[in-house]
């Protein structure tokens, strides 16, 4: 118990305190109700994902699986890239130049898990038969640079406290990452559907996309 001198100061520092306290859930509550507001409003609520098309026909096996596996991967990433989209917008913390929102710490770790899940993929391709990726080298680069950029993004949250804010900037450079895997995704996909297959049926001659027979050779 406080010496009697002491009990009214101790009174007042916890009634400013308080007041504090309540003003700043009070400013709190409306930047967050104003994010909502925000968020209902923009058009980034409003965009449609992307969807997975059809697997080519004529493409090899191990194409086949690279190719759906692509367009998958365009799917499941665009709700983690719309969750930071929507955290970028809604956190009152934004205000202040940081992001507070557990949202985000969730939509990195996922995003960066999937990411480097398929990375891994083209390195398997890579390494057992190298000659397949070698027209799509730009691109797998490009998506190398995505999942490092991700996997640092990832470390930096996983090794931060519980609550702890983060710049920004790091939510912004997520949804670029995920922008930039959703169009590479994309370009991989276009690449592997225009190539030739082998032909089932005339050795030397090789089946394209619209079914009909191409000459390897004069």
């Amino acid at each position: 118990m406080p010496p009697p001198e002491t009990r009214g100061y101790t009174f007042e520092v916890s009634w400013v305190f308080a007041l504090f306290l309540a003003i700043y859930a009070a400013i709190w509550s409306t930047m967050w109700m104003q994010g909502q507001l925000r968020w209902a409003r923009s058009e980034a609520r409003r965009a449609q994902p992307p969807k997975a098309a059809p697997t080519p026909k004529h493409l090899p096996d191990w194409s086949k699986s690279l190719y759906s596996r692509a367009a998958q991967l365009r799917v499941e990433l665009w709700p983690w890239a719309q969750m930071c989209r929507r955290v970028r917008i809604t956190d009152p913390d934004v205000r202040f130049g940081s992001v507070r929102s557990s949202d985000f710490r969730r939509a990195v770790h996922e995003g960066a898990r999937l990411m480097h899940g398929f990375v891994r993929t083209l390195e398997r391709i890579e390494l057992e038969s190298p000659e397949r990726l070698t027209t799509a080298e730009d691109l797998v680069l490009a998506l190398r640079a995505v999942d490092q950029r991700l996997a640092a993004t990832a470390k930096l949250v996983a090794q931060s406290r519980a609550l702890e804010a983060f710049a920004v900037s790091h939510c912004d450079a997520c949804i670029e990452c995920f922008d930039r895997a959703e169009r590479l995704l994309g370009e991989l996909g276009d690449l592997l559907a225009s190539r030739r297959g082998a032909h089932p049926y005339r050795p030397g001659r090789e089946f394209g996309g619209d079914g009909a027979a191409a000459s390897s050779a004069a």
